[in-house]
């Protein structure tokens, strides 16, 4: 079929006044321009940091084997026995233990020291063997 000829030309709308964001909308839209860009550098910043570990453990594990490789022919197989492990397990947790208790003892030195520097409200004096107290 013959293309039918195009309709007659319309008079233009006047063009539309130019769009004026809101300060909330252009607060949105610049928070979203900045998402993408945050969004696009840590996607990138995982995406190494996967790769490297995946490398690190890949390394870890090749270390591992030939430790293992090592041992077993230096103990004749068996390697490492269940109440090694265990006894191992338990001493990592202990000293885990004792290092939170050392960080505590620390905290607490810290906390004394301050109070000790900050001079106490003479109305406030909780000592009971303050010399105000007569």
């Amino acid at each position: 079929p013959p293309p039918s000829p195009p309709p007659p030309p319309l008079p233009l709308p006047p063009p539309p006044p130019p769009v004026v964001l809101s300060e909330k909308d252009q607060w949105w839209e610049n928070f979203h321009s900045y998402n993408a860009d945050f969004k696009c550098k840590v996607t990138s910043k995982t995406e190494r940091l996967k790769e490297e570990t995946m490398k690190h453990l890949e390394e870890v594990d090749n270390a591992e084997k030939q430790k293992q490789e090592s041992s077993l022919l230096s103990t004749g197989g068996g390697g490492m026995t269940k109440k090694a492990k265990k006894l191992r397990e338990k001493v990592g947790r202990v000293s885990m233990e004792s290092r939170n208790k050392q960080w505590l003892e620390r905290k607490k030195q810290r906390c004394e020291e301050g109070q000790r520097q900050r001079p106490p409200p003479s109305s406030l004096s909780m000592t009971s063997h303050s010399p105000s107290e007569g």
